[in-house]
């Protein structure tokens, strides 16, 4: 095989990958309610010929509908434009990279942009702005080539001038579609400024004819594009706009780190390279040298043309942003477009890596900490990962935090990186040799008292960490010690152990990827990969069971039989057009949904998963049993039915934190709080038996009984109080989910809440002293241990 044969095998090897994230289980998600939702109503509607009222950029719309006049209406037809969408996006990338750097660029930009959330969340879901990506490539593409392009050498001047006219030609299409697509303001002005801005700057040094009309005819199309822009935004007029791509909306704007956040979060795990890539396209230093005219190698013309499209990807990038942080100031929610710019930039950084003959280690420190950034939003803000999406009030519930994944795929790509950036190519021969550790030691030894008095006093170190950590070991708890103290002891039995093995690991890693040469990046793109699969076939299906409906109806469709009608109660039925099957009856309130469910026949519902506590409490009171949740799995909605389904489990929260009778409690209280609220007792879960260990977590199940119902809003507050500190426990009862309003006389109340010792709580007995209160008031202690501050006192901790 040729390396012209090999080289566009990989580029079809990097589309195909990309392309297969994009459709592979593309119809495994229902349709997002309400946002998604809304897109595919305004394509049916469309499709059947109806008026449709833009308040988007109408391209996306108008393609989704006649998808769905091609294939039927479902999920993966609708989609299938934005996936198309996504997929031109990357062309318009990669040739724009291969025109103004090298192929092998082109492949890297392909890779980065096709991993990040921000690419695979808009380029799978009909709400997404995939369309707008794909239009501003398009014109960043055309503008560079007709501003840009260095001249063909031995090509005549009409060749030239035919070859400049078609770009600008290409350049207005674009401008055309791109309008259509998300608005001028987002999607033309970024890419189309940049170009221009560069090109001026440029004017005086350009001698070619040809080119000079390139560089008139973007200033020119800049200026009218810039001047209608302005007018549409100073006008403020009502109604959709084209040049803005959306209709002034009321509210106040957000503050200007929220774009910069979205961005950020949007191209994990790309985000610890992109500041550091923007700021490598005005390093004079990551040109090689320019040899004369003449020369074998690069002109003087080819690398001022290289520097000014780094330089323009630079520009496009920031004016991005500045577009996107006024529209959401004035237009509404939107994506930020500049994503052909930062996978450009990473990509010519990368490439820079690749040529080099050292190691990058400052920029390693820099993009593992950045990275980790990410890996802790992630975890405090699940809904950072889907920032990206032109959607309003899309939070994702608390629920669903995956954490742990992203923790475990970015850290893989930090890991890759690392190495990737911190070695250095080296040539065949033996490894690191094992002993060298030693070899150094014995040098150090040698090297004098003071050498030898360090070496001496680490030895002592390590060997201290040994002995202490086999004690704790062996002794465990028997020895007279802090459990923080055991815990950390066996620690740091591993430790020098560790340090033994990471003087090995190290050096090998370094060595192996070292030998890859030119290729040590690849296992970063292995990595990247990781994380683009995980987005787009694990992260964005479990996350679309909260957003989408569709899983309930499903359960329905799978478990109901014929005759058995479903109600919808507060929940949007247009989502059961798409999805349910049977007879559906929608209901306005609750005491229709209560006639509804108490029929001797088997009845289901579909309602909004926040009400499920109160209409179960109704339920409950007029015939003594829970409601059977046939699907709970969502956060918006449920499925219920009035009969237990044999087979199935039931998934009511409910049954099992409300109960006719009192089950086994390890600590009994029998405290009463104003004649209304008996603490029958609680058990706790700790991980050994009878003492907690600072910084340990554990967790304390209530048991409550209703005698009275408690008018008013009431919460918990606990005190674990002890040695001089409080460790503060107050919460709502189940999570929130049944509040002490809804509990009724008889009810058995379970409430379980999980805690953790802090790691300064010194060793003693900890008094818990729990009450009710609401706002600046306490419910009155009428029964029990009180300590005059109507706090009830339940028992003791001990914290070792």
């Amino acid at each position: 095989m040729t390396p012209e044969m090999k080289r566009r095998v990989g580029v079809a090897l990097a589309f195909a990958f990309i392309g297969a994230l994009l459709l592979f289980r593309l119809a495994s998600f229902g349709i997002w309610d309400p946002w998604e939702l809304n897109v595919a109503d305004a394509a049916r509607d469309l499709s059947a010929g109806e008026a449709t009222e833009w308040g988007r950029a109408p391209l996306s719309t108008w393609a989704v509908a006649h998808s769905f006049s091609a294939f039927g209406i479902q999920e993966w037809a609708g989609r299938l434009p934005l996936v198309l969408a996504g997929m031109l996006t990357l062309v318009a990338a990669f040739f724009l990279t291969r025109r103004f750097a090298d192929r092998r660029a082109g492949i890297f930009t392909i890779l980065i942009i096709g991993t990040t959330p921000i690419f695979l969340l808009n380029a799978r879901e009909m709400l997404g702005d995939a369309f707008a990506f794909a239009s501003s490539g398009l014109v960043g593409l055309m503008a560079a080539g007709a501003a840009l392009s260095p001249s063909k050498s031995g090509s005549d001047d009409t060749k030239r001038r035919r070859e400049v006219g078609l770009w600008l030609g290409g350049l207005l299409v674009a401008i055309v579609v791109s309008m259509f697509a998300g608005g001028a303001l987002l999607t033309v002005c970024p890419p189309l400024f940049a170009v221009a801005a560069v090109a001026l700057l440029g004017l005086g040094r350009e001698t070619d004819p040809a080119r000079r009309m390139g560089v008139y005819g973007v200033l020119a199309i800049a200026a009218v594009v810039g001047a209608a822009v302005a007018r549409a935004v100073v006008q403020d007029a009502a109604g959709y706009s084209a040049w803005l791509g959306g209709a002034p909306v009321g509210g106040d704007p957000p503050s200007f780190e929220v774009a910069l956040q979205a961005v950020f979060h949007g191209f994990a795990a790309w985000s610890g390279l992109t500041l550091i890539a923007l700021a490598r396209l005005l390093s004079p230093s990551a040109l090689s040298d320019v040899p004369a005219d003449g020369d074998d190698g690069e002109s003087v013309e080819e690398a001022d043309r290289r520097y000014d499209f780094r330089l323009a990807m630079l520009l496009w990038a920031a004016l991005a942003y500045g577009a996107l942080t006024l529209y959401t100031s004035r237009y509404g929610v939107a994506t930020y477009t500049g994503v052909i710019p930062i996978g450009v930039a990473i990509a010519l950084f990368l490439r820079e890596v690749e040529d080099s003959k050292r190691g990058w280690w400052v920029e390693a420190a820099v993009m593992a900490l950045l990275v980790g950034l990410v890996i802790r939003d992630y975890a405090l803000f699940p809904g950072g990962s889907v920032d990206s999406l032109p959607a309003r009030e899309l939070i994702v519930p608390e629920i669903f935090n995956p954490r742990g994944w992203w923790a475990a795929v970015l850290g893989l790509f930090v890991v890759a990186m690392t190495l990737g950036l911190v070695a250095t190519p080296t040539e065949a021969g033996e490894g690191p040799n094992p002993r060298a550790p030693y070899r150094w030691l014995r040098k150090q030894w040698s090297a004098g008292p003071v050498a030898r008095t360090w070496l001496v006093l680490g030895g002592v170190v390590l060997a201290g960490m040994v002995a202490f950590g086999l004690v704790c070991l062996v002794g465990g708890e028997g020895l007279p010690l802090t459990t923080i103290a055991i815990r950390a002891g066996k620690v740091l039995l591993v430790v020098p152990f560790a340090i033994a093995i990471a003087m090995l690991a190290v050096p090998w890693s370094l060595y192996l990827f070292g030998r890859l040469g030119r290729f040590r990046l690849w296992p970063v793109f292995g990595a990247a990969a990781i994380v683009g699969v995980y987005v787009a076939q694990i992260f964005l299906p479990a996350l679309s069971e909260h957003f989408s409906p569709r899983q309930v109806y499903d359960t329905y469709n799978e478990l109901h039989a014929a005759g058995e009608p479903l109600g919808e109660y507060r929940v949007s039925g247009r989502a059961a057009a798409y999805y349910a099957e049977g007879d559906i009856e929608d209901i306005a309130d609750q005491s229709a949904l209560l006639t509804f469910l108490q029929a001797p026949e088997r009845h289901w519902a579909v309602l909004p998963a926040d009400e499920l506590p109160s209409i179960d409490r109704a339920f409950r009171g007029a015939t003594h049993r829970h409601l059977f949740v046939a699907d709970g799995h969502s956060a918006r909605v449920v499925l219920v039915t009035n009969q237990a389904v044999e087979g199935h489990a039931d998934e009511n929260y409910l049954a099992t934190a409300v109960l006719d009778e009192v089950p086994n409690v390890q600590h009994r209280v029998g405290g009463v709080f104003d004649e209304r609220i008996e603490l029958i007792g609680y058990d706790i879960e700790a991980p050994q038996e009878g003492y907690l260990g600072a910084s340990q977590p554990f967790a304390i199940t209530w048991y409550w009984r209703a005698l009275n119902r408690v008018p008013g809003s009431y919460q918990i507050f606990l005190h674990i109080d002890g040695q001089g500190n409080r460790l503060n426990g107050d919460h709502e009862t189940v999570d929130g989910k049944y509040p002490v309003r809804l509990w009724d006389e008889g009810d058995i109340i379970v409430d379980r809440q999980e805690l953790r010792i802090p790691a300064n709580y010194r060793p003693g007995p900890y008094t818990l002293w729990i009450g009710f209160y609401s706002g600046g008031t306490r419910l009155p202690v009428s029964s029990g241990d009180d300590d005059g501050d109507n706090r009830l006192r339940a028992g003791t901790l001990q914290v070792r």
